[in-house]
């Protein structure tokens, strides 16, 4: 009888703890939280998906990605193959579709170079550390080049002093700039707003894909 009324007490404990930090929880959060764990999930079809393993793997980065974007810490993304085609899921909360369509359809081929299309300083493999930071009242993108690739790029971007550099996503301009100074190994990189600046980041943090995939809201 008492290693049964033990046992039940054991329960009651771990269920009280279980309940309290559930609710320090949505204290510290906010009503918000409330909301995302009543939000409906989200499903988005993913374009052209084929069930190989070449896609398999850009899945694998595409749902690293939309993880590090998602709204709420009870926030979840999963994909999913049902009947031969592609799924992406959100529960409790989804990122703005505006951001989930950034992501996915950008394979995420990043590349500086100066005036001539060949004179290439730097792609997306040669960044060790990528974050969004704060920069004035906007989002802005720091990266950090490897010692390696700065030591061969440097020579070229001085030699550049004075031109203009690009800064090219899939072989998309997103930034054009007159080089007026030697650049270090750690840059600030623009961004045309606060989402493609998170976007970026997320984006050199997680990998490139083999290609973009456009996702369709179901």
């Amino acid at each position: 009888m008492n290693s049964s009324k033990s046992i039940l007490t054991k329960i009651y404990k771990r269920s009280l703890t279980l309940i309290l930090l559930i609710l320090s929880l949505f204290t510290v959060a906010g009503c918000k939280e409330l909301e995302y764990l009543r939000a409906e999930k989200v499903t988005y079809q993913v374009q052209d998906y084929q069930a190989d393993k070449r896609s398999k793997e850009d899945m694998d980065i595409l749902v690293k990605r939309l993880n590090a974007v998602l709204p709420s810490k009870l926030s979840s993304v999963q994909f999913k193959e049902v009947e031969g085609k592609g799924v992406v899921e959100f529960s409790r909360g989804a990122p703005d579709a505006e951001l989930v369509a950034f992501l996915s359809r950008h394979p995420g081929e990043l590349v500086f170079r100066g005036t001539e299309p060949d004179d290439i300083w730097y792609s997306d493999k040669d960044i060790v550390e990528s974050a969004s930071v704060l920069a004035g009242d906007r989002l802005s993108v720091e990266v950090v080049f490897s010692d390696e690739s700065y030591g061969k790029a440097s020579p070229r971007i001085k030699q550049s002093i004075g031109r203009y550099a690009y800064t090219m996503l899939d072989d998309e301009i997103l930034h054009k700039a007159m080089v007026q100074t030697e650049l270090g190994k750690k840059i600030l990189m623009t961004s045309a707003s606060d989402m493609e600046a998170q976007a970026l980041a997320v984006m050199l943090a997680s990998g490139r894909m083999s290609s973009g995939y456009e996702l369709v809201k179901l």
